[in-house]
């Protein structure tokens, strides 16, 4: 079973669908940043790829820091819960 939520970008608010796997790792663990509010420092976190249903499905960003070991340790089942078109990159 998995954690699938709305999660609001820090800066803006905007409800982003977050995908956290089995419950192991609990939602004040991430941050998130929608497209425009991603920050320039990235460590421990991974950059997103994403299709939202709210923009006509137009590509857009999104950014999870990972605030802990533990979610870190799970990003690759911690990600946006929309289809995912790329990981971008992760930042250590």
């Amino acid at each position: 079973m998995c954690d699938c939520y709305g999660h609001e970008c820090v800066m803006c608010k905007r409800v982003i669908p977050i995908h956290l796997g089995d419950f192991l790792t609990n939602r004040d663990e991430i941050e998130v940043f929608y497209q425009r509010h991603i920050p320039r420092d990235k460590t421990h976190g991974t950059l997103f790829m994403i299709a939202d249903e709210d923009e006509d499905i137009r590509r857009q960003r999104v950014f999870i820091r990972y605030l802990t070991a533990n979610a870190r340790k799970r990003r690759v089942a911690n990600h946006p819960n929309t289809w995912v078109d790329d990981v971008i990159k992760e930042y250590p």
